[in-house]
């Protein structure tokens, strides 16, 4: 038998099958039939909610995987150096600001070690204790502050000062806890304000007067000598004129002294006497400069006036009633 009569042959034995078919379905009850018919539409509806179902979960999947690739260049981006640790402080994750700033070459190189091994034994303790309270309880971020960096044992790079801000990953990130850190390099920033607390400090324990007065005449550093010497608080003088806080005669006297500085834009030295908190008129010595922003912004007039003593006053000078003084 060829191949042509075999189709043939298959041909007929299926169409008589279908016709049997056919003849049981339609001999079956009603009621079954019923039954059925409302079987397979259930089915059919389910199985467009499952189509539903598979649409919804492939495109929460792209969402998910587009949230990933932001966050990926999100982290490799931020100029902050940042960290990704697990609980035990190991370092799974670090972008490229992490790596400069804890002097590695390459992310495998910072991979796998011991964050607190990377500051000082005080910074890396206080740290530690931070995380595993943060891990156990249910808190916000949380921010430590002055944390210092372990110094190299030739003592060519100094500790660098960082605040850390710790922020909690979800779970899925990485088996296990994961905390975020996000290390903020203010070293400059310390020594700048450890630079003016000491300048502070040098202004405040000098028995000179001292301080600096806008090109408009407002005051803008004054030293406790001064302010002690007029019996008035820093907010009282800072960030106004003379005539704010001196007697309207001083005040017109000093802003015209400043005014020779400004005009002349070089130092002047001048003797003048004024009113003290106790109305009691003592005379100064006052060197008055100009201050300048950059190398020809003159921004300023720096005071610096020292009492002259008692001796001083009544051997070479006299003071008249209208202040005006004579050698």
């Amino acid at each position: 038998m060829d191949s042509t009569n075999r189709l043939t042959l298959l041909r007929q034995r299926a169409e008589k099958a279908l016709a049997e078919q056919n003849s049981a379905i339609q001999e079956t009850p009603e009621e079954i039939h019923q039954h059925f018919q409302k079987i397979f539409e259930e089915l059919r509806i389910y199985q467009a909610e499952l189509e539903i179902q598979n649409a919804e979960l492939t495109e929460a999947l792209h969402n998910n995987e587009h949230l990933r690739d932001q966050y990926a260049a999100l982290f490799q981006k931020n100029p902050a150096a940042t960290l990704v640790i697990d609980e035990q402080g190991i370092i799974i994750d670090a972008n490229p600001a992490a790596i400069t700033l804890f002097q590695f070459g390459s992310v495998n190189h910072l991979r796998y070690h011991s964050i607190f091994r990377l500051l000082d034994p005080e910074s890396g303790f206080a740290l530690k204790q931070t995380i595993r309270n943060f891990l156990r309880n249910v808190l916000e971020d949380r921010t430590l502050r002055q944390l210092r960096t372990l110094s190299t044992p030739d003592l060519q790079e100094p500790p660098r000062v960082l605040d850390c801000t710790l922020s909690r990953l979800p779970q899925s990130y990485a088996q296990g806890q994961n905390v975020l850190l996000l290390f903020d390099n203010l070293t400059a920033s310390y020594s700048r304000e450890h630079d003016l607390l000491l300048y502070e400090n040098l202004l405040n324990h000098s028995r000179s007067h001292q301080a600096v007065f806008s090109v408009e005449g407002h005051c803008l550093i004054a030293n406790r000598t001064m302010l002690d010497f007029f019996g008035k608080k820093r907010e009282e003088v800072v960030g106004f004129r003379r005539e704010n806080w001196m007697n309207a005669k001083d005040a017109d006297q000093q802003t015209e002294l400043d005014r020779l500085v400004v005009h002349s834009s070089s130092a002047v030295v001048r003797e003048y006497p004024l009113l003290d908190a106790q109305d009691k008129k003592r005379l100064l010595l006052g060197y008055r400069f100009p201050v300048f922003h950059g190398y020809n912004k003159l921004v300023g007039v720096g005071l610096i006036a020292s009492e002259l003593s008692d001796s001083q006053t009544t051997e070479h000078h006299i003071i008249p009633e209208d202040g005006q003084q004579t050698i």
